[in-house]
């Protein structure tokens, strides 16, 4: 017989369940837990996170998993098990538009735990293949609203861009890649990429670059530091490639600015 687009199992609610704790090995369906309060973990594929308010987790069908709640913070969940021909379809429609395999920030929406919690009523007193319509819907709009945190970055998404830009200049001189600003933020490198261009149309290396150039026209300006002294100063491990990425943007080599700018009193406005 043909495979249902998509059957639900089961559909549940664990209300603040401290001990909850769960291992599959050999996961039979696919799964989808929104946490709408507290917090807890998940773990896939040999990758753990942390599991706050708003996440939504995403286990395939096939591939082994856990997860559980914080026993400080015990976590209010609701789930779904889950087959069918567009299960993994829908799975991989929340990655892209989340832009994470395992963890995606959903944050809270009222609509949609009222269909969450119309799906456990309909389980309960009108069987599955009703069930399965509302979780249609449901997944549906759990896609959109990802969209549409993508097009226009919620206050805390923002708040993050912001927090990140302070940490970026912090730590200038150092080394930063893309993971390391992922990390930081809670996020996927993808997801941190799309935050960024939407909040300052930049990607975050660019922006890191951009950051290291604008330092490092005040030290020409201020300092007689040589530019290989400059280009460490910033950040920058080779001494060629700052006077490249320099020239890009400046118009000019360090040296030039130097003696453009020095005594003068100005500083670069590009920014």
């Amino acid at each position: 017989m043909e495979l249902e687009s998509l059957k639900v199992f089961h559909v549940g609610h664990f209300h603040h369940f401290p001990s909850h704790l769960t291992e599959r090995d050999q996961p039979k369906d696919n799964l989808i837990i929104w946490v709408i309060g507290g917090r807890g973990w998940a773990r896939s594929n040999d990758r753990k996170v942390d599991a706050q308010t708003g996440s939504l987790l995403l286990f395939e069908k096939g591939v082994p998993h856990g997860y559980g709640s914080d026993q400080q913070q015990p976590w209010d969940i609701v789930w779904s098990h889950f087959d069918g021909s567009e299960a993994v379809a829908y799975l991989n429609a929340l990655r892209e538009a989340g832009g994470d395999m395992l963890r995606v920030r959903l944050g809270l929406d009222e609509v949609i735990r009222q269909r969450w919690m119309e799906m456990l009523v309909v389980q309960e007193t009108a069987g599955p293949q009703l069930c399965s319509h509302l979780l249609h819907g449901a997944l549906g709009l759990m896609i959109r609203r990802l969209q549409l945190l993508q097009l226009h970055p919620a206050p805390a998404q923002l708040e993050t861009i912001q927090r990140l830009q302070r940490w970026i200049g912090e730590h200038l001189s150092e080394p930063i890649s893309i993971e390391q600003l992922a990390k930081i933020a809670c996020t996927s490198p993808r997801q941190l990429s799309r935050l960024f261009a939407q909040a300052v149309n930049s990607s975050p290396m660019r922006y890191v670059i951009d950051q290291r150039i604008a330092r490092a026209c005040v030290i020409l300006s201020e300092s007689s530091a040589s530019v290989q002294q400059v280009a460490y100063a910033v950040g920058f491990d080779n001494p060629y490639y700052f006077s490249r990425q320099f020239h890009r943007r400046i118009g000019c080599s360090p040296s030039e600015y130097r003696a453009q700018r020095q005594g003068s009193g100005e500083h670069a406005r590009w920014l």
